[in-house]
């Protein structure tokens, strides 16, 4: 799942990256247009501005002269995209115009220019206006005449239309859903591209990209575009120190065209590639789980065949090798601990005979009761109780002296005598002996010295008349001397 996550993680911040360095390349290439639409813009009205600081030179030289309109107005008098150069009183009233037959459509006009001029660049003074049937709006450049030597002059006007930017505009490629214009101080849109006629000389609302706009640097924001209804990510910035805008928007659909398809792509890899690793996750889980069932059912059949490899089938005791096993490491233990330990030998009194009356099944009946009496009587998990063979039990006591010992066998002895088993003729009851024998493990000795003791003391009840408890010490040493006398109990 881990490596599920940390993969889509990855391709995620790929993908993001990848869409961020397309955003930026797209802001790169709507900053050189923003320069050279600039450069034009300001190359463009510097001209006429220059034009029209000429004419306000020449008035104020000689304001009485009869000037004609070619030493007055020069050049751009004949230039075809000149709407007018009109100098006016302090009022409004035309004085003279660079091209009379066109004047007349702009003087009712002309107080409304010079209303809502704002001023830019070295004061000129610039004013949108829209001619009535005309399809574009014209820019007005206005430079005003005061003082003493300007006599009548009030202002010089010079009226652009806009088809020379529209012409810059147009040779522009800003892919399929791209767009570029011109707005003025007042949100008047006054050129674009792709051409909307409707939307021209139209305040545009709701554009709080302008309203935010700094002097001094570019702004970027993306839009959805209420003339055409295209989202844009638009580049802004005002024209040197002229109050107009230029915009540039670049589509959002053609920067990330691209991306998109290759997102769609990658991520459909992904997705496939996770379900994948997941199938394989999940596919892999079960199998794990499966062999785990598969090995717990293994050590749980392993243990339960240690357990009957150690267990007499017939009484549920242990057997003679887990007897062994076990009085080992009990004997070890009690020799680190320095702890006492007791053994005891059980065997079944004249067993033999009983088969040979009542039948082997009557004898196992037999065996397993003496089972159940000894398992009854010693009940501290540590205790040891195992079928030795035959009609033989034994017992193991770790930490266990002589007098409890004592009271284990005789509570043993006596509890089978309880059972009051009936033995064959010549007998009344079955009865067991006990040997008994226990040491404190030394450095020296072996817990097989310990059976060995215990067992002849086993025999020794046996001669005593059976039905009774023999007790020998044994004394782990280099050099096992003979037994002491027994102790027996009747």
């Amino acid at each position: 799942m881990f490596a599920v996550l940390l993969l889509i993680a990855g391709c995620i911040s790929v993908l993001f990256e990848s869409r961020h360095e397309l955003a930026r390349r797209a802001d790169m290439m709507a900053a050189n247009i923003l320069v050279l639409a600039d450069q034009t813009v300001r190359i463009e009205i510097g001209r006429y501005d220059t034009r029209l600081l000429d004419v306000r030179s020449t008035l104020q030289a000689d304001p009485t002269a009869a000037h004609t309109a070619k030493d007055l107005f020069g050049g751009p008098a004949v230039r075809e995209h000149i709407g007018d150069i009109i100098v006016t009183d302090a009022a409004g009233g035309v004085i003279t115009s660079s091209r009379p037959e066109v004047t007349p459509g702009y003087v009712p006009y002309l107080p409304s220019i010079l209303a809502h001029e704002q001023i830019g660049l070295r004061g000129l003074g610039i004013s949108t206006v829209t001619l009535g049937g005309h399809i574009q709006p014209e820019l007005a450049l206005i430079r005003r005449c005061a003082g003493a030597g300007c006599g009548q002059v009030g202002a010089v006007i010079a009226l652009l239309p806009m088809a020379w930017i529209q012409g810059v505009f147009n040779a522009i490629e800003l892919g399929q859903g791209g767009a570029i214009g011109l707005v003025d101080g007042q949100r008047v849109l006054l050129a674009r591209k792709p051409f909307v006629s409707a939307q021209l000389g139209i305040k545009l609302a709701n554009h709080g990209i302008i309203d935010r706009l700094p002097r001094d640097r570019i702004l970027v924001e993306v839009r959805h575009s209420h003339i055409d209804g295209v989202d844009r990510r638009v580049s802004a910035r005002w024209v040197g120190g002229l109050p107009l805008v230029v915009l540039v928007g670049i589509s959002t659909t053609d920067i990330f065209h691209y991306w998109n398809d290759l997102a769609v792509v990658i991520v459909s890899a992904v997705i496939l590639l996770s379900v994948a690793l997941l199938v394989l996750a999940v596919l892999f889980s079960r199998q794990l789980y499966r062999k785990m069932l598969v090995d717990q059912q293994l050590l749980a059949a392993n243990k339960q065949l240690a357990e009957l490899a150690r267990t007499d089938p017939l009484t549920r005791l242990l057997n003679r090798r887990g007897f062994d096993e076990n009085l080992a490491r009990e004997w070890r233990r009690c020799r680190r601990a320095g702890r006492p330990i007791t053994l005891l030998m059980i065997d079944a009194d004249e067993f033999k005979r009983y088969n040979d009356h009542f039948g082997h099944q009557a004898g196992d009946q037999v065996l397993r009761t003496i089972a159940d009496c000894i398992q009854s009587r010693i009940r501290r998990p540590g205790d040891i109780a195992a079928r030795y063979g035959g009609e033989e039990f034994a017992i193991v006591l770790p930490d266990t002296a002589l007098p409890g010992g004592l009271r284990v066998a005789e509570s043993i002895r006596a509890a089978i005598e309880e059972q009051a088993m009936t033995h064959a003729p010549g007998h009344r009851y079955v009865t067991v002996s006990i040997g008994l024998s226990h040491a404190d493990p030394g450095p020296d000795g072996a817990a097989e010295e310990l059976l060995t003791v215990a067992d002849a003391a086993l025999y020794e009840s046996k001669a005593a008349g059976r039905n009774r408890v023999t007790a020998r010490p044994f004394i782990p040493r280099l050099d096992v001397a003979r037994p002491p006398a027994a102790q027996a109990m009747p």
